[in-house]
C-alpha cells in the first residue's frame, strides 16, 4: 500500500465493527499451530513475494522488544550479493523470493516448476540454487532456536517433491544434524494467514464464556 509510518488508528477508525490487526507471517504461525493441535516451538517461515516469519513458543507467538522477531527474509546469507526489497544487499528474501523467478524468466509458478518437471536446465539450476540459499537461512534459523522450521506461503506448495533435496543441503550445512526432519512444509498450505487472524476473535470469545 506505500504505506510508512502511518497510525493504526488511522486505518481502523472508519471500521464500524471489531478490528485486530496482526503481522501476516505471525498470524500464519499461529494458525499452524493451531491446526497442528499442539503447543509446539515451531519457526514459521512464509515464503510468498516478500519473505517474513514468526517464532512460536509453546505455541504462542514470540513478538521481540520491538515486536519485530521473525523476520527471517532480511537474515544476510550474502553480504554484498543481490538487492532486496529493503535496500541493502543479500538478504534472504530476494534469493528465494518467487519474484526472482517472475524477474529471470518472467513465467508462473506453474509454468516454472512443469519446466523443472521437464528438466528445463535453466530452470532447474534456479531452482537448485533457491534451495541452497533456502537452506542457508533455514540453518541459520536453526542454530538460533533449535526448533521445527515450517516453510509456508504459496511457493511451498510446490516443494514437496523437492524437500528431500531441500533436507539434504541443511543437512549438508550443519555440523550438529543427523537428519533434518525438522524441515517441514506447513499442514495449511492455503488461506492461512486469515485463519490465523480469526482464531483472536476465537480465543476471545472462548475466553468470555
Amino acid at each position: 500500500m506505500n504505506l510508512k509510518n502511518v497510525q493504526m488508528e488511522t486505518l481502523i477508525r472508519g471500521i464500524p465493527y471489531p478490528v485486530y490487526v496482526e503481522n501476516d507471517a505471525t498470524a500464519s504461525g499461529h494458525a499452524e499451530c493451531f491446526v497442528r493441535g499442539e503447543k509446539e516451538n515451531l519457526a514459521y517461515l512464509s515464503l510468498e513475494y516478500g519473505v517474513g516469519g514468526s517464532v512460536m513458543i509453546a505455541g504462542e507467538p514470540y513478538s521481540g522488544d520491538d515486536v519485530k522477531s521473525g523476520e527471517f527474509g532480511h537474515i544476510c546469507i550474502e553480504p554484498g550479493g543481490l538487492l532486496c526489497t529493503c535496500g541493502k544487499h543479500g538478504c534472504l528474501e530476494p534469493y528465494i523470493s518467487p519474484r526472482r523467478i517472475d524477474a529471470a524468466f518472467g513465467v508462473s509458478l506453474d509454468e516454472f516448476f512443469k519446466g523443472v518437471e521437464e528438466h528445463n536446465a535453466d530452470y532447474e539450476a534456479m531452482l537448485y540454487d533457491m534451495l541452497r540459499h533456502l537452506a542457508i537461512g533455514i540453518n541459520n534459523i536453526r542454530m538460533v532456536l533449535d526448533c521445527k522450521v515450517v516453510l509456508g506461503g504459496f511457493l511451498s506448495e510446490y516443494l514437496q517433491p523437492y524437500l528431500h533435496i531441500l533436507r539434504q543441503y541443511v543437512l549438508s550445512g550443519n555440523p550438529f544434524l543427523s537428519d533434518a526432519d525438522f524441515v517441514q512444509l506447513s499442514v495449511v498450505p492455503r488461506h492461512i494467514t486469515p485463519i490465523g487472524a480469526g482464531l483472536s476473535f476465537i480465543r476471545d470469545f472462548v475466553a468470555g464464556v
